[in-house]
């Protein structure tokens, strides 16, 4: 049976995508949550590999040229200062998005992580542009150009005329997709959360309004996130109920737990949510045939090294190093070579034995065809 090129490329991209997954969600920590948590997204979105659906999700919804909303940010209170997870992540895709999909990379923060944000894209080789001046650039020539857009914390508290002018830049940017990485998300009571059930409702941008607004404007949401509070991840919040230790019940009093209830159309679960964006960027590069946007860990650990001199923090310990969630660069580039190696090697051997997706591809083509 012969089988169209498209459909075998498809079949080669999710496999390639379990091994991408399984990488992105090895649990260096031992908590023992990831597993639940990604089968639980997996099964809700279909059964194929998250990294797979999601980038293709991005791929199917770019509209070259046009903007693409990246939130992130995570503040760490003892530190006053974002973290590093979610930052590198970010950085990485905005350089994809930008130069695979021609997006323009527009950056949702607080104000007081807009420097550490801006400097780890800057290391990726895109430029800075006040985003009122991108509406002058022809669409040709955004390439490479990304803005970023500081949100004040806590806007009930006195900064809901900020928050607004925030709100109204991002739309006027006229966003194909938003994508949330790593950022906390507010539970049903309407609170963020620390994984320790700590609320941060104080110190956090209300970047949950901000995607209710994306939603109803019909813009497709993304969210990246590994414990389950960070906004987008609703898909799981009862998993996530039941197996965090403050999952259901919090320690802020608002009897709501940590479990962040929006959910995003596309989630993607990894054990760090850093190494989930790698996953992304990865597959997304090899759906579109750019092997040269695979993650670079020179590259990426230029972001991570950029985001600490201007004073992100590792998450976990608060301190200001090159870690990202208690674990050393060391350890994340390792990730990063094997993910750039199961895109090429998985290309070669097809190259050198196509046998094996070719009979793969005209099985499941047959099923298909009989329903059986």
């Amino acid at each position: 049976m012969s089988v169209p090129g498209t459909a075998r490329a498809e079949l080669l991209s999710e496999i390639i995508g379990e091994g991408l997954d399984r990488l992105a969600t090895i649990d260096l920590h031992g908590r023992g949550i990831v597993k639940p948590i990604y089968d639980a997204a997996r099964e809700r979105q279909g059964g194929k590999p998250l990294s797979y659906s999601f980038s293709k999700g991005l791929i199917d919804c770019a509209k070259e040229g046009s903007a693409a909303v990246l939130a992130t940010g995570f503040m760490i209170r003892r530190a006053m200062q974002p973290e590093t997870d979610g930052i590198t992540g970010t950085a990485y895709l905005a350089y994809v998005l930008s130069e695979g999909l021609g997006l323009v990379p527009l950056v949702a923060c607080e104000a007081a992580a807009a420097g550490a944000v801006s400097a780890a894209i800057e290391a990726t080789g895109l430029r800075r542009a006040d985003l009122k001046s991108l509406g002058r650039y022809a669409t040709g020539t955004r390439k490479g150009l990304y803005a970023i857009i500081g949100f004040p914390a806590a806007p009930e508290r006195g900064a809901k005329e900020e928050h607004e002018r925030a709100a109204a830049e991002l739309a006027e940017g006229a966003p194909c997709v938003f994508v949330t990485i790593e950022r906390p998300g507010k539970n049903a009571k309407g609170v963020p959360h620390t994984t320790f059930g700590v609320s941060m409702g104080d110190i956090s941008a209300d970047i949950d309004d901000v995607m209710d607004r994306m939603e109803k404007s019909g813009i497709p949401t993304f969210a990246v996130g590994d414990m389950g509070n960070e906004l987008g991840m609703g898909l799981v919040s009862d998993v996530v109920g039941e197996i965090t230790p403050y999952g259901k019940k919090c320690r802020c009093g608002c009897g709501g737990g940590v479990a962040a209830s929006r959910r995003a159309r596309y989630t993607m679960m990894g054990a760090i949510s850093d190494d989930a964006c790698y996953a992304v960027g990865a597959s997304l590069a090899e759906q579109i045939g750019r092997a040269d946007l695979l993650p670079d860990a020179d590259m990426i650990e230029r972001t991570l090294e950029a985001a600490v001199c201007s004073g992100a923090v590792d998450g976990i310990i608060a301190e200001n190093g090159p870690s990202i969630d208690m674990i050393g660069w060391e350890t994340h580039g390792y990730l990063i070579g094997l993910m750039r190696e199961q895109v090429l090697a998985a290309h070669r051997h097809d190259d050198e034995r196509p046998q094996f997706i070719d009979t793969l591809a005209s099985v499941e083509a047959g099923i298909r065809e009989t329903g059986r």
